[in-house]
């Protein structure tokens, strides 16, 4: 049999995963721990064609479980009712969004997921009736998802080709089916005759989102604007959309407004609150509004009074809040830090994996975070050193994929 010597010196010759004899000779001579280390490093849709062509390799891949642990992340969610801690695979998560009890995310794929308490038909099963659901139920027969927003009792997402689609409580005509009274809807359902959209925003009573010319609509408990076109539009040259109808501009400057329930109208109450703004987050309930300058530093704005949010030490990158004001921040170096917007104290969760996105609801503080390889090597396709999903690899194009967790507060 050839030497394991002879076998690397042409593997780093060729540099080519689909010699699949040559893969097989490194799994022989090492018993499958070299070819296991080799193959955690070809791109996922490579490896999954190399596993149909050959039953050997198919067998070292299942055997230290490259596809699920390498290429899809994990979900942890602490149920503090049952005290019970249960762990889920799923791929690559690029977006999270909560509310109370809810929770939903977007993989890589283009996927949908969600999980958690419903009444409405919120979680998009089918079920108009309270129930939960534990483990995430992937929304089947739609579109790839771009985004996900979980509204208090509503849910709504953009595809990829920038279709809106809604489903659960359509009081107010939240929903964009031009049905104002009390009614549920459990399946998704393409709203029509709106522009293309890029982001949207579920609120209370409310459904808000950005058209891909940047112009700002909602449904909701403003009735005339869903019956009138041309005055749907609430303002023009937006980049972002929070909770409650709170925007960014283009100009980076960021708006605040309301709605007259008594009048049926819309009108700006704070106007350009602060300009040079970079993100922007709202509580539900509460007038609580945090967001975050250009230059990454962190600001608590309520009952008119603004105040900066000290020790934190990175840029932040993604901030949210749950019901009742507790808040969850990720900072650009991947550290999550939580904090009550009451005391101004952020505390950094330590002996955690560097996150990405975050959610935060009544019971749980859900995130994603990175993974670094499972193996520390070279890369052994290009040679490049392995690091973490923002450095991709020269030559192979290797990425590493996200891992999802969830704790209990």
């Amino acid at each position: 049999m050839e030497s394991k010597e002879s076998i690397l010196n042409r593997w780093f010759l060729y540099k080519d995963p689909k010699d699949l004899s040559l893969l097989e000779a490194l799994g022989k001579v090492s018993e499958g721990k070299l070819l296991a280390k080799i193959l955690q490093n070809v791109p996922k849709e490579q490896l999954l064609l190399i596993c149909r062509t050959s039953k050997y390799i198919k067998s070292i891949c299942d055997k230290y479980e490259l596809i699920d642990r390498l290429y899809a992340g994990e979900l942890h969610v602490h149920d503090s009712y049952t005290g019970k801690k249960n762990i889920f695979k799923t791929d690559q998560i690029i977006q999270i969004s909560g509310a109370y009890d809810r929770f939903a995310f977007v993989t890589k794929t283009g996927e949908l997921y969600t999980f958690g308490i419903s009444a409405f038909g919120e979680l998009g099963d089918g079920n108009l009736n309270l129930h939960k659901i534990i483990i995430p139920f992937q929304i089947k027969n739609i579109p790839s998802v771009k985004q996900v927003s979980c509204g208090p009792s509503h849910t709504g997402f953009i595809t990829t080709d920038g279709d809106l689609y809604t489903f659960g409580n359509g009081k107010y005509g939240v929903l964009g089916d031009a049905i104002f009274g009390k009614h549920k809807v459990g399946i998704p359902f393409k709203v029509k005759n709106i522009s293309k959209v890029k982001q949207i925003n579920c609120s209370i009573g409310i459904t808000a989102f950005i058209s891909e010319n940047d112009n700002l609509y909602a449904f909701g408990i403003f009735h005339e604007f869903i019956l009138n076109p041309e005055k749907q539009i609430i303002y023009k040259n937006v980049k972002y959309i929070s909770r409650n109808l709170t925007f960014i501009t283009h100009d980076n400057n960021l708006y605040k407004t309301e709605v007259n329930l008594y009048e049926d109208q819309l009108y700006l109450v704070k106007k350009n609150i602060f300009s040079n703004v970079k993100q922007l987050y709202v509580s539900f309930e509460k007038d609580y509004s945090l967001f975050v300058l250009q230059n990454g530093d962190l600001y608590k704005f309520y009952n008119n009074i603004l105040k900066k949010i000290e020790n934190i030490h990175n840029n932040v990158k993604e901030i949210n809040f749950d019901s009742d004001s507790k808040c969850a921040i990720v900072t650009e170096n991947h550290d999550l830090y939580t904090f009550s917007i009451d005391d101004y104290n952020p505390v950094k969760v330590k002996n955690i994996p560097k996150v990405d996105y975050v959610s935060i609801g009544s019971q749980k503080i859900v995130f994603s975070t990175k993974s670094d390889f499972k193996f520390d090597i070279n890369c052994q396709i290009c040679g490049s050193v392995a690091k973490y999903h923002t450095d991709k690899h020269l030559f192979c194009g290797r990425e590493c994929f996200n891992e999802f967790y969830s704790f209990d507060k």
